[in-house]
């Protein structure tokens, strides 16, 4: 099915419904700013069989004459196994610089990002380390240009190359002129480290403008280009042929977006609107360094990506005392072509068989939603909250070997009722359902047509006094999950899946500094096979999980120092020929646990940790330590 963009909306989705484009994120690298508050960061985490730590630091000084900051980023993770997996990363960036006026300074950056993984990954070792002098042009905080030049030194996969790094940085953080104020963004990157180049190419403004003491329009327009070249491994053939070690791929992602924004108060009334919209293109261009033309086959050829882009859409809201609401709509439509890029004097009979699986990836798709809340204050103790989401998609694709083409609806509601009977006890019941119904159009795939039914109905109260603190909660929930020709086809069966949920948190104090708590769970569930037209289910599964956490803490201060059992449970059962409950499968794991926490001006370190003898089915047992540490300061 062929579809193409309509730019025709109706013009009340200016009128009902919020559109916001999604900005690019600040990529200059010579901001002061980066450098934060002075802080050391520090984390452990060791769970089964996986241990990860991250350390993180921040430093900044300096005076009227010289700044310098630094800042690292370093992660870790093991996975201990039969084979044991291993992944680092490290970012480390260092800026110094002489101020010589308050219009201008010079400095150097340097940088290194270092990525490991042991994993047999097409690129599983990268190292990039680079310095550049640069020069500040600038006017306080509303203006600077930026030129700068350097060396880098690049290594990825065993291939060592090195180069120049050079270009510039401009930005304007405001400009105002009558009732209008400008931002400006733009950056030029370039990295020649032989026989790769790598390069940025950014630009985008926004355009502020107050229109009167009620309105407000927001523009924004960006241009993005980025290329990457990476090495990958190649055949024999192709290494002898042209002298190498490894091929070389290009990546070069070119994006444009243009959007605009409206903003309507009157101050006389509770009401704000909003519309708006943007515009996005985006094209990704891939082409291999290297091809041996004697070699090809139907994987030999590029390929390149064009996603096109609209969305439409504008906001009510009102706002009182006793009432607040918003009623949002939304219309996007995307429209994605894959082509496969041709090879001079290549078999045209391999070319057509890469371009019809590129066109078999093509699709355009339509997006409608409509999501409204609305908050209700029915006394100084009762309260009402309301939210409701549509959505329609449409799922098309051109190709007639791809039949994914399908239609979605999904309703998803939510009721909720709080009161406030004493000021030490509130109380909640709440009420959630979401209907989803997926309709595949092609008779190949619509054995998947299903249509989803979810609802939950919970209830709970907060009890806080100045010696006990209760929370609990309580829920019932199902799922019913119908296939539409499950008939036909025996593979397929309709199942239900019910759910009770019992939580609790209690909290007694004993002493001033001393008190015991109690956090936990209880989960019962069943699963089944369900018949909708007679609202009859033949269960098949049931779980049991338990969760309970006694625990006496002591709470000096700023500090805070625990120890309790953990104790977890997990049991599955199957329904024999007579419905009646078999264990099939169990886990329980008990043992002490310990936590300490201090949290000071500066200072914050916390432990958690516990030890587990875990119980199978068999009886066997397993010993398992997990620990988690997290330490920070700023100073």
């Amino acid at each position: 099915m062929k579809t193409k963009i309509k730019f025709f909306i109706p013009l009340f989705f200016f009128l009902t419904t919020l559109s916001r484009a999604q900005l690019s994120t600040d990529s200059l690298s010579f901001g002061r700013q980066s450098f934060g508050v002075p802080s050391v960061l520090s984390l452990f985490d060791k769970q089964l069989n996986t241990y990860s730590s991250k350390t993180k630091f921040n430093f900044r000084g300096g005076g009227k004459k010289v700044f310098w900051g630094v800042s690292e980023n370093y992660q870790t993770t093991l996975i201990k196994s039969s084979v044991n997996h291993l992944k680092d990363e490290n970012n480390f960036k260092a800026l110094g610089e002489l101020i010589f006026s308050p219009f201008l300074s010079t400095g150097i950056l340097l940088g290194s990002n270092v990525y490991s993984d042991d994993r047999k990954l097409s690129i599983n070792n990268t190292a990039v380390h680079n310095a550049s002098l640069f020069t500040r042009f600038s006017a306080g905080d509303i203006f600077s240009i930026i030129p700068y030049g350097g060396y880098s030194f690049n290594s990825q996969i065993g291939e060592k190359d090195k180069g120049f790094v050079y270009g510039g940085e401009m930005r304007i953080n405001k400009f105002n002129f009558a009732y209008s104020q400008i931002f400006l963004k733009a950056k030029y990157h370039n990295e020649d480290i032989l026989p790769r180049r790598n390069l940025i190419r950014e630009i985008s403004g926004k355009l502020k403008n107050n229109l009167n003491d009620y309105s407000q329009n927001l523009f924004f327009v960006s241009y993005n280009k980025q290329r990457k070249d990476f090495y990958f491994g190649t055949d024999s053939l192709t290494r002898s042929t042209f002298g190498i070690t490894n091929n070389i791929q290009s990546r070069t992602e070119t994006k444009y977006l243009l959007s605009d924004q409206f903003k309507f108060r009157d101050p006389s009334s509770n009401w704000l609107f909003n519309f708006g919209g943007y515009i996005f293109w985006r094209n990704i261009d891939r082409s291999t360094r290297y091809i041996l033309k004697e070699n090809i086959n139907s994987s030999s050829f590029d390929s390149d990506i064009e996603e096109l882009k609209l969305n439409l859409g504008s906001a009510v809201t009102y706002n009182s005392r006793s009432l607040s609401g918003f009623l949002k709509m939304n219309y996007s439509e995307r429209n994605e072509t894959h082509r496969a890029k041709r090879i001079e004097g290549a078999n045209p009979i391999f070319f057509d068989e890469r371009e019809e699986l590129e066109k078999q990836k093509n699709n355009h798709s339509q997006l409608v939603t409509i999501y409204s809340s609305l908050n209700y204050s029915i006394t100084s103790k009762d309260k009402i909250l309301f939210n409701l989401l549509h959505r329609k998609l449409r799922y098309d694709t051109p190709s007639e070997k791809n039949y994914d083409d399908r239609d979605e609806l999904l309703t998803l509601f939510n009721l909720r009722y709080e009161r406030k009977f004493f000021p030490f006890f509130n109380y909640f019941l709440e009420f959630e359902g979401s209907i989803n119904h997926i309709v595949y159009i092609f008779a190949q795939r619509s054995s998947n047509n299903n249509i989803q039914r979810v609802l939950k109905l919970s209830s709970g109260g907060e009890y806080v006094t100045r010696i006990l603190k209760w929370i609990t909660s309580a829920e019932v929930s199902a799922n019913y999950t119908v296939y539409d020709f499950e008939d036909i086809n025996p593979n397929i069966k309709s199942f239900v899946f019910r759910q009770f949920v019992l939580r609790d948190s209690t909290e007694l104090r004993i002493t001033t500094p001393t008190y015991f708590k109690v956090n936990g769970y209880i989960k019962l569930s069943e699963q089944g096979d369900f018949k909708w037209s007679d609202f009859k289910s033949r269960p098949s599964r049931y779980v049991e999980e338990v969760y309970v956490v006694p625990e006496f803490v002591y709470r000096w201060r700023k500090m805070i120092f625990g120890s309790g059992i953990r104790y977890f449970s997990l049991t599955t059962f199957h329904f024999n020929n007579d419905f009646a409950l078999v264990r099939f499968k169990s886990y329980k794991s008990i043992g002490p646990l310990s936590e300490i926490r201090i949290e000071l001006k500066s200072l914050m370190f916390s432990l958690y940790g516990w030890y587990e003898h875990v119980i199978y089915e068999d009886n066997s047992t397993r010993e398992l330590v997990n620990l988690k540490i997290n330490a920070r300061w700023n100073f």
